[in-house]
Formats: structure tokens, sequence, C-alpha cells
């Protein structure tokens, strides 16, 4: 495979997510982590552009790689993304990684953003 071609329906794809991705209640990830992130300036200064893409790995391992402090993995599967509908693709990116998009930045449709956060986790897996 190569970035750019679609990945299976079969497949299960993992999201990494940090602490404050997780209901602590319930041990699993909370919407905000399939949200995608607006342009920002980050503690350190430094300036990142608005998302455009989900990144998960083709497992655990690739999910959490060039990460810090991220103790969570959540799986969904490929198939399941798919059956949403709403114009999600599911791609391979490089090195592991696969890119999920489709969905708009909160500040362009945030009903629509917070919708579709809200069915992807709901068809998440927990995983550690």
């Amino acid at each position: 495979m190569a970035a750019g071609d679609q990945i299976s329906a079969d497949r299960i794809i993992y999201r990494a997510l940090p602490y404050r991705h997780i209901n602590k209640k319930t041990g699993k990830a909370k919407d905000s982590a399939f949200i995608l992130k607006e342009a920002h300036t980050n503690e350190a200064g430094q300036q990142w552009p608005a998302e455009d893409y989900l990144s998960f790995g083709i497992d655990p391992a690739y999910a959490k790689a060039g990460l810090q402090n991220i103790p969570y993995t959540c799986g969904v599967l490929v198939g399941d993304i798919l059956a949403l509908g709403r114009n999600l693709r599911v791609v391979e990116d490089v090195d592991g990684k696969v890119q999920v998009s489709g969905m708009p930045l909160p500040s362009q449709d945030l009903e629509m953003s917070v919708t579709i956060a809200k069915d992807l986790r709901n068809i998440s897996r927990d995983y550690e």
C-alpha cells in the first residue's frame, strides 16, 4: 500500500489519546478525541495549522509513534467509519499512519463537527 490508498474495510485503525481525551468516569474516549483542531499556537509559541484530517495508526504503536505521554488508544473498524457515510475517507498516510478525513473544522460547521465526533466515539473500541 502507498500513501493515498484506501484502507480495507475489515481493518481496525487506532487513535492515540492523551488523558484530556479520556472520560475519567468511563475510561472511554471523549467526543473531543475526534474533532479536528483549529489553527493554534501552543504553550511553547509554536504555530500549528488547522487540521484537515484525524491521524490514526495501523496498530497502537504506530498511533503513538512520535508522541509523548499518550497512555491510551482506541480502535475503530474502517468499515464502521465508512458506514457512517458523511463523505468520510480513510486512506493510508506515511509510516504506518492513516488519515480519516471529510469532517469540517468546528469553525466551519460546529454542529456537523460534533455530530461526526460523537459518531466516531460511539463506534470506537477500547484498547490499551
